[in-house]
């Protein structure tokens, strides 16, 4: 898996392409993970990429991730989001979901909540 990266002004680097897909924009950002908007290079399918720092993880939040993988790993419901692939890049761990808009969602964001 090879991750390019380009330099920003604030000096961070952020990745522009991860394996076969394009980061588009920036969805949210945690404590200890960013969810990027990315795009399939070849098919155009959209996913949502987490982007989690495990060295940010403390043990119960660890145990957190653990239990969230395993559920979004265990589901299948069309308005929760779909795993496709977990993997890790250095010491970053990465993963890929279905990312469309739930009709849940879409009533938060018309009552202005996110």
């Amino acid at each position: 898996m090879q991750i390019e990266t380009v330099t920003r002004p604030d000096h961070f680097k952020v990745p522009v392409t991860v394996g076969d897909y394009v980061l588009k924009s920036k969805l949210g950002e945690g404590s200890f993970s960013i969810v990027w908007k990315a795009e399939h290079k070849l098919s155009g399918q959209e996913v949502a990429l987490k982007q989690v720092y495990p060295s940010r993880l403390n043990r119960q939040l660890r145990n957190c991730f653990d239990c969230e993988l395993n559920f979004l790993s265990s589901v299948n419901h069309p308005n929760i989001v779909r795993l496709f692939d977990v993997f890790r890049v250095r010491d970053i761990i990465l993963f890929l979901c279905s990312c469309r808009p739930s009709f849940y969602s879409v009533i938060l964001l018309n009552m202005g909540l996110s």
